[in-house]
């Protein structure tokens, strides 16, 4: 996914719940390298995660309070060394 794909996607949340992103997760490791948001909401968030599963994030679970979810940024040149290289 790339960035800008993503940052559509946290617009579109945005108007639903608070939303956290993160345009470099895993840092500093360069390759792969993900991406995160996180969703907070006192509401029910079943349906919005449905949907972010379908448009290819990674669900890593949830404190009780926040979602977490990760995704592969394809569109960054630095991401060509392996982390701890």
């Amino acid at each position: 996914m790339t960035l800008e794909d993503l940052l559509s996607i946290v617009v579109w949340l945005s108007n639903q719940c608070f939303v956290r992103y993160w345009a470099h997760w895993n840092y500093p490791c360069e390759s792969p390298w993900f991406m995160g948001l996180s969703l907070l909401s006192g509401g029910d968030l079943s349906a919005l995660i449905a949907e972010l599963k379908e448009k290819g994030l990674t669900y890593q679970g949830s404190d009780g309070l926040t979602h977490l979810f990760i995704v592969e940024r394809n569109d960054c040149p630095q991401a060509q060394s392996f982390c701890g290289e």
